[in-house]
């Protein structure tokens, strides 16, 4: 039953086999005085109870799987053999008992428990000793160990001899008195000294000197202690001459930061010491700096709190014993509980604070100062009168707005002022109510303030957004207007901030045109009508450049200038862009009407030449992508000696299209007289239209 109690194993199981008959009931008789024990414990249970009739297999796994379900501890005592007891720890294996969960206790009487009965001694081989060893292992066995009492006793006496005073190696090594100095000591002087006698010098020491210094400890706390007072009455007092008087600039902090209090004495209470030296730090509480008490007036010193914070500051707080003194403007009453009205001496609770702060609501939500006494009809004096009288309907500020607020606030303050001291809230109460009306919002200032910025950041992220693809808009308006201003290389380097050197290109196809009898087709047109015919006509041009690899340098007047080979080297190819987009120019100009003159055609001289010129960038305001050399004046005057229609060609333009591309024909014109060079053989190209005649004829 200890083993029991020891381990609080409460629902036990029985299971015995007995084969001896009534005469000597061994597992009967153990089973009996158990259950006895059992029945007088209240704290153990027998949950299952058997006796096996016959010891088979089927009846013990039938018995095991009937403990299974109601008990994990099972006390067994077997009246057989050791192969009973193997064939029992099999069963428990191959029931799957034999875990952690089960626990076995052998009750043995004969002093046979403690032998290898998981093994086979008699018979063939099984196998099945590692299963019998794995249920034996379970087994917890009471039995009493076998002695043999004649040996035990022999061991002991051996050991015994072993040890002193048998076995003694020094026994005759010693110093022997006299009985002579005996007797003699026991009636004279040699007569040993009592402890006192002999240590009184250690002990007076011993005794004195933990004395002294726990005095001089003493002592030393004592003065230290008188030494911190001193200096932390010293922290809050601020001699009067340390103070400034701030100047005109600073009278609203001055009246904030440095309170007066009109008193005839400047003698300090023990508690209003304690408030001193308990100085509170808080983030939302003026911090106390000290008093002035060797002035003519008392004053109390606070930290200045600036306006514009987002932090609720208290100040003025604590110091009751000097504020008794105080007198008291009679407005202070506004946000005062009537109780603390009527009592001016009740000290203050946190129910007058709970009324205050329903004062405070008031005003933020009506947004209007307490009460609202300028709107109205009766003055301070009539007001705190009907606050001090109460009744059933006290009266109350009101909180009807125009703007619409949540109801529920409205309840709440109405809680918070109500008459009865016990049915206002508590600042618990209050505060969970508070965080309750705002659902999904901040549960401070701080985090609304925080939720507005993030909200004007992403806000601003999306203007910055939007703004951004404006400009890219723009900025590729700009671009793109600068492109066909100028060269993109060219653009690019001057958009970078960097020069823009002089390049020489040795060998370009030039192309000018000009449009015939302009004048007279000007005389007869307005200005604003010469600008639109110049437009029209030139948007078609435009259109045409844009279909060959050529550059459009500029137009003056009627003037129309081009080149092929630049700003990009395109090879031999320059004469063939030239080529064919002249073609394609006069094919356009047929087809071309004036629209304010419809019977009118337009007719133009092409000229061309090929040679080497030097581009540049010319100017600061308004700069131009100009082209250099000889080449340009010369492919000026084969347009100018040209003739309307045809495509007048200087020698070394034909060479190009009939020697180094080839598939052109051209036809010559012989010696053209022209400006600044003399007499120079020119060439017309024929075009596809001007071939198929000529073919024709």
């Amino acid at each position: 039953m200890r083993l029991f109690q020891k381990y609080q194993w409460n629902e036990v199981a029985i299971l015995y086999y007995a084969v001896r008959s009534d005469m000597i009931p061994r597992c009967s008789l153990i089973m009996s005085d158990l259950e006895t024990l059992m029945n007088d414990n209240p704290n153990t249970t027998m949950t299952y109870r058997r006796r096996l009739q016959n010891f088979t297999d089927s009846s013990v796994k039938d018995a095991l799987r009937s403990i299974k379900g109601v008990s994990r501890v099972t006390v067994i005592c077997l009246e057989a053999v050791e192969a009973a007891r193997r064939n029992l720890f099999i069963s428990i294996a191959e029931e799957g008992m034999d875990t952690d969960e089960y626990m076995y206790l052998l009750v043995e009487t004969r002093k046979t428990g403690f032998n290898e009965s998981w093994k086979l001694k008699n018979g063939t081989a099984d196998g099945k000793d590692s299963i019998a060893l794995a249920g034996a292992r379970k087994f917890f066995i009471i039995d009493s160990q076998p002695v043999n009492t004649s040996t035990q006793f022999v061991a002991d006496v051996q050991a015994k001899m072993l040890q002193p005073p048998y076995n003694c190696l020094d026994c005759t090594d010693f110093n022997p008195v006299s009985l002579e100095t005996v007797a003699v000591g026991l009636f004279s002087s040699a007569c040993p000294k009592s402890f006192i006698e002999q240590y009184l010098a250690i002990i007076i020491v011993a005794v004195v000197v933990p004395v002294v210094i726990i005095l001089a400890a003493a002592l030393f706390i004592v003065r230290w202690r008188k030494q911190e007072e001193e200096r932390l009455n010293a922290l809050w007092q601020i001699p009067f001459i340390m103070l400034t008087k701030p100047n005109a600039k600073s009278d609203a902090r001055s009246s904030r930061s440095l309170q007066s209090i009109i008193t005839t004495s400047t003698k300090l209470t023990i508690d209003s010491k304690k408030v001193m030296r308990n100085v509170v730090d808080h983030d939302n509480l003026c911090k106390f700096l000290g008093l002035s008490l060797d002035g003519p007036l008392m004053l109390s010193v606070w930290r200045y709190c600036g306006r514009g914070s987002l932090k609720v500051k208290i100040t003025f707080y604590g110091l009751n014993a000097i504020k008794a003194i105080e007198v008291k403007e009679l407005t202070d009453n506004l946000w005062l509980a009537p109780e603390h009205i009527r009592d001016p001496s009740m000290a203050p609770s946190r129910q007058g604070d709970i009324y205050s702060f329903a004062i405070v609501c008031s005003e933020i939500i009506t947004k209007k100062s307490a009460w609202d006494l300028e709107n109205q009809d009766y003055d301070l004096e009539e007001l705190i009168y009907k606050i001090r009288r109460g009744g059933r309907s006290p009266i109350r500020p009101a909180l009807e707005t125009e703007d619409e607020h949540n109801s529920s606030l409205s309840l709440l303050v109405k809680d918070c002022w109500s008459e009865e001291i016990d049915m206002r809230p508590c600042c618990d109460q209050v505060k969970s109510l508070i965080r309750s009306l705002n659902h999904n919002k901040s549960s401070n200032l701080m985090d609304h303030v925080f939720t507005v910025l993030e909200q004007y950041a992403s806000n601003l992220e999306d203007e910055v957004q939007a703004r951004m693809k404006e400009l890219t808009e723009e900025k590729k308006k700009s671009d793109i207007l600068l492109y066909r201003m100028l060269p993109k290389q060219v653009a690019e380097r001057l958009k970078s901030g960097q020069p823009v050197e002089p390049e020489t290109f040795e060998c370009v196809t030039l192309f000018f045109s000009d449009v015939v009898s302009f004048t007279t087709l000007a005389s007869r047109c307005t200005p604003l009508q010469v600008v639109n015919l110049l437009n029209d006509l030139y948007t078609v041009f435009d259109a045409i450049i844009d279909e060959h690899d050529v550059y459009k340098v500029e137009t003056i007047g009627d003037g129309y200038l081009c080149v092929s080979g630049l700003p990009h080297r395109n090879g031999n190819d320059h004469a063939k862009e030239i080529a064919e987009m002249s073609f394609e120019l006069l094919r356009a100009i047929k087809t071309f009407r004036v629209p304010h003159l419809p019977t009118e055609k337009i007719n133009i001289r092409v000229g061309l030449h090929t040679g080497a010129v030097v581009t540049g960038v010319v100017g600061m305001t308004m700069p131009r992508y100009c082209l250099f050399g000889d080449a340009v004046n010369t492919a000026s005057r084969m347009e100018s000696n040209g003739k309307p229609g045809r495509v007048h060609i200087s020698t070394e333009t034909m060479k190009f299209l009939t020697v180094v591309i080839g598939g052109y024909k051209t036809e010559p014109r012989g010696e053209v007289i022209v400006k600044g060079k003399g007499a120079l053989e020119t060439h017309w190209l024929l075009t596809p239209e001007e071939q198929e005649r000529m073919f024709i004829e």
